[in-house]
């Protein structure tokens, strides 16, 4: 076998792992958030890893140049779309785990227009000006 072979073996090798993490983090996680979570992870490093070892394996400078441009899309739509599934799943009253100990966007968000006030509008309605945001 050839180096180019050994390469190629090695990124399926990497890429079908992350792909058996996210199956085991859908099937193990005990809510819809933390579920999202661990498969958008491990999902795009699956793919990426497989899509790197077909540009690895093929060497056309056309496989090389889809095989980049599907991991670019992949990179770019894969968190939006948690995103939005999440958002949505909140909007929805989603249940989260009982274990869940922080949830940030209560009292930040107004139900009827889905708006998000910002960190300084909470701080300024609330007169605590002398509170210091947590990443200053």
């Amino acid at each position: 076998m050839s180096v180019n072979d050994w390469v190629t073996l090695g990124l399926i090798a990497f890429g079908v792992f992350f792909m058996l993490v996210a199956d085991i983090g859908l099937n193990r996680m005990p809510d819809l958030y933390t579920r999202m979570h661990a498969t958008s992870k491990a999902t795009t490093l699956g793919i990426t890893s497989l899509l790197l070892a077909a540009a690895v394996h093929f060497g056309t400078p056309e496989a090389i140049t889809r095989s980049l441009l599907v991991v670019l899309f992949f990179f770019i739509t894969a968190p939006v779309g948690t995103h939005v599934l999440a958002r949505a799943a909140y909007f929805r009253k989603i249940p989260r785990w009982r274990g869940t100990v922080l949830d940030e966007l209560v009292g930040h968000y107004d139900p009827e227009t889905h708006e998000l006030e910002s960190y300084e509008e909470s701080v300024s309605e609330a007169g605590l000006q002398e509170h210091r945001h947590p990443a200053s």
